[in-house]
């Protein structure tokens, strides 16, 4: 599959009926004369933080963002936990050091995490808003 990027770009050759969805709800029926032009415009800025971790379960922050990656580092000395609040490392989804996972999150605030016990990790993530 190609990717598509910002700026204009030839895809090919369109069928009637094809549907819009300008809203986001329902698709609409679009007719068109003759060819098609589009203009695919970039608008998602990348955000990323670090968060320290210990026993003490914290979340990310209050950043909106269209998905989520999280890392813990590879020199963490710990495991880490993440989860909804309350998050303990007998209920949260284990990240050894190194491994990462990918949430369809809208806020980094929806994610807490937590260390095992008497060890510390630094949680890296990144986004789009």
């Amino acid at each position: 599959m190609s990717q598509i990027v910002a700026g204009p770009q030839s895809i090919g050759t369109l069928s009637n009926p094809v549907r819009v969805d300008p809203t986001g709800t329902t698709p609409q029926p679009v007719t068109q004369s003759g060819p098609w032009s589009f203009n695919i415009t970039a608008s998602n800025t990348a955000i990323s933080g670090q968060q320290a971790v210990t026993t003490a379960a914290v979340n990310l922050g209050t950043n909106t963002v269209k998905g989520l990656r999280v890392l813990n580092n590879v020199g963490s000395n710990a495991n880490a936990y993440l989860g909804p609040s309350g998050v303990t490392t007998s209920s949260g989804y284990e990240l050894t050091p190194g491994q990462y996972v990918d949430l369809p999150l809208t806020n980094t605030s929806q994610i807490y995490v937590v260390a095992a016990s008497n060890n510390t990790s630094t949680i890296s993530w990144i986004g789009t808003n």
